[in-house]
């Protein structure tokens, strides 16, 4: 997938999802979906726009950094992905000055994007207005319908992030429609877990939004993808107050300094809690590790029947 500013230029054809898809959640893939149905349908190649930057400024709530929700979008089939900047010069444009720019810099053939859509300064213009736009331009405008989940709520990345602050890992996931993953690169530690044969790989990320606790995970490594147990938190045993997240990979040998892990969460197994010892610790690890092996067993054979 290429990512281009808006300011860019690019002359093949595309249809252009609309949206911010803070979380690429189900709703977000459905419409990602209808995009690239289109763009076949178009002729045309599948893309998205979206924002860079911090949109905690402007009181939206974030699950996925840009970086991550740009290799999401790679995975599901996108091929550009059309990027503004979320500052003060770009959000001060009108809507009209907005779509005027992406059909000055790109050839689009249709435009998809979600029902409760808005857009321009203070989110002043809406599904009319880009109606009205599209058919002037001759552009095929295709709206997707909410997604619903199974209590009658709009999924949206609110109630996500709200779950995933909570700990509840199931129903987040479900309307993810993939569990909640973090990224990034192992570092060397205090080496404590390796003493009592529980190596850990540890990951010191800023940007994890779920409580402490102990998580039932599947952490992916350039091998291949392997059950595990992680810990999200500080380490009260030993009184360090430095927040991680230590992955033990359960029945995996070999060296992950410096190499980079992705750990996706599947529950919470329990919180974290002071033990006497690092022996007594070591002893609930165990706990920890069979209560981690058997839900995700579970889990794995569910999925593949």
């Amino acid at each position: 997938m290429k990512i281009l500013s808006i300011y860019e230029k690019l002359n093949t054809p595309i249809v252009l999802g609309l949206g911010f898809f803070d979380c690429v959640h189900v709703g977000h893939r459905k419409l990602i979906y209808d995009v690239i149905a289109l763009a076949l349908k178009r002729g045309a190649a599948p893309a998205i726009f979206t924002f860079t930057g911090n949109p905690e400024k402007f009181k939206f709530v974030s699950v996925y950094d840009f970086d991550t929700r740009a290799e999401i979008f790679n995975n599901l089939g996108i091929e550009y992905c059309v990027a503004g900047s979320f500052d003060g010069d770009f959000t001060n444009l009108s809507g009209d000055d907005f779509l005027n720019i992406l059909c000055d810099n790109f050839n689009i053939k249709g435009i998809v994007c979600g029902a409760d859509y808005r857009y321009g300064k203070d989110a002043a213009h809406s599904l009319a207005e880009l109606k009205k736009f599209a058919t002037q331009k001759n552009i095929e405008l295709k709206i997707t319908p909410f997604v619903m989940s199974d209590n009658g709520e709009k999924v949206s990345t609110g109630i996500i992030y709200k779950l995933l602050k909570e700990g509840r890992l199931e129903e987040a996931n479900i309307m993810l429609g993939t569990p909640y993953y973090v990224k990034g690169t192992v570092t060397s530690d205090f080496k404590r877990g390796r003493n009592y044969g529980f190596p850990t790989a540890n990951l010191h990320l800023n940007n994890v939004l779920l409580p402490d606790g102990v998580y039932a995970t599947l952490s992916k490594t350039e091998s291949g993808t392997h059950m595990s147990v992680t810990k999200v938190g500080v380490k009260p045993t030993f009184d360090d107050s430095n927040k991680t997240i230590e992955t033990h990979l359960i029945n995996f040998d070999g060296d992950l300094y410096g190499k980079e892990l992705t750990v996706c969460f599947y529950k919470k197994l329990r919180d974290i809690k002071k033990f006497e010892s690092g022996e007594e610790l070591y002893k609930q690890i165990k706990e920890d590790i069979k209560a981690a092996s058997s839900y995700l067993n579970n889990y794995i054979n569910n999925e593949n029947q």
